[in-house]
């Protein structure tokens, strides 16, 4: 049986979602608390699979526990985003904003000052209830690798060729206007989501590929 799972999203990969050229995200696997204390990570996920998640690399063991993904083939995603409701106690159908929207406002995100010298207030995307969403994704496989062994495709899947251009060419790769690859921009996001060591790290990551499909 298929479930609705909800998930966090920047205002920047909501917008790639938006636009289409988002179809893949990454989750840092979950491991028990014993073994992340000990900043660990095994040579192989131990994940038999159990008929939904298959695996790039498998090794069975019981040394190591860890979460299971958030969701499975056929599940729906509901994205959680950073987020606004109109004045008033919040009830499904009443307008809402979300601040990825207002990337080209040329006062930012947050819009600007009014004449009492606020700006734009934002409800975070943790507080999103479901009523609210208005992005959903239909998971289509889930694998299992460690970040470093992201290919050039799927950085692309992930959202990281916006700027992809043909008029910008460095020793035979395409580059982006300030000379990043995918993969470079893809690590630039990684770090700045998860901390300027989180390449590093390489840890291991849940792959969930979607569709965007109408609620």
């Amino acid at each position: 049986m298929s479930r609705e799972v909800p998930m966090l999203f920047s205002q920047t990969m909501v917008s790639r979602l938006l636009d289409g050229s988002k179809t893949q995200t990454r989750r840092i696997v979950k491991w028990h608390e014993s073994v992340a204390a000990k900043g660990e990570q095994p040579t192989s996920i131990p994940f038999q699979g159990d008929g939904y998640c298959d695996t790039r690399e498998v090794r069975v063991s019981d040394a190591w526990t860890f979460s299971k993904p958030l969701a499975k083939p056929g599940d729906v995603i509901w994205v959680r985003e950073t987020w606004q409701a109109e004045p008033g106690p919040l009830k499904p159908g009443m307008a809402i904003m979300y601040r990825a929207d207002y990337h080209n406002d040329p006062h930012g995100y947050d819009g600007e000052k009014s004449p009492e010298g606020r700006y734009r207030s934002w409800r975070p995307s943790i507080h999103m209830p479901r009523w609210a969403a208005r992005i959903f994704l239909r998971v289509e496989s889930v694998m299992v690798e460690r970040i470093q062994s992201i290919s050039e495709e799927d950085a692309i899947a992930e959202g990281c060729a916006g700027r992809y251009s043909p008029a910008y060419v460095s020793f035979g790769e395409i580059c982006g206007p300030d000379g990043q690859t995918p993969d470079e921009e893809f690590r630039e996001l990684w770090n700045s989501t998860y901390g300027k060591d989180a390449w590093d790290r390489n840890d291991w990551c849940w792959i969930y590929s979607f569709q965007r499909i109408n609620p």
